[in-house]
């Protein structure tokens, strides 16, 4: 909450290209080569694996990270293609204003940059394993890598703060809203796993 105040205000105080030039400022070759994997966090492999070992957990745990992730995978997708389909991505709001620096290795988009697909799909799946674990310092790291994701799709100018800002919003607001309807259901069958199914045989 702290950080999407700070950013709420940062986003109305300063445009959006002045963000994104102030943060293309600092860079170096460990970050570049850090960032240009560290993405792919948010690509959704991550997000079905992690799906796939709550499977053997808790059927619930993961009902919660694939609802929340295709929910709001769905809304970020059609925001991106069909309401904000010309939103410029970094590259080509800049094409011929500014020379930024780019991360060697990263194919750069032009257009459907708002909001970030990568970082609705980070805060998805690690702000509801934060809902999941109990210790403070998993509910930390947690946090640390989807603002992280969210922080690199910045980074490697695929998007802009804005874009990162709601997408990381969209997907806790659904992943909220999925937490609160699934712990409405008491079936037992939700508190089962795959490791559970198994051991009844």
């Amino acid at each position: 909450m702290v950080l999407l105040i700070i950013s709420s205000f940062y986003l109305i105080l300063v445009q959006k290209a002045t963000i994104h030039l102030s943060f293309n400022e600092y860079h170096h070759i460990l970050s570049d080569s850090f960032f240009l994997y560290f993405t792919h966090v948010g690509d959704g492999l991550v997000a079905v694996g992690v799906t796939f070992v709550l499977l053997f957990i808790k059927f619930r745990y993961a009902l919660l990270l694939g609802l929340s992730n295709i929910l709001s995978g769905l809304i970020i997708q059609v925001s991106k293609n069909f309401i904000f389909p010309d939103a410029f991505r970094p590259k080509k709001y800049f094409d011929g204003i500014h020379e930024l620096y780019y991360v060697s290795g990263v194919d750069n988009h032009f257009v459907q940059s708002f909001p970030s697909g990568h970082t609705g799909c980070a805060f998805a799946t690690f702000f509801g394993l934060a809902l999941i674990v109990k210790q403070d310092w998993l509910k930390f790291l947690c946090f640390s890598t989807a603002a992280l994701v969210g922080y690199s799709r910045i980074y490697l100018s695929q998007h802009f703060l804005i874009d990162v800002y709601f997408g990381s919003i969209i997907a806790m607001v659904v992943t909220i809203y999925v937490y609160f309807w699934i712990n409405t259901f008491t079936s037992p069958a939700l508190e089962g796993s795959i490791k559970s199914l198994f051991s009844k045989r």
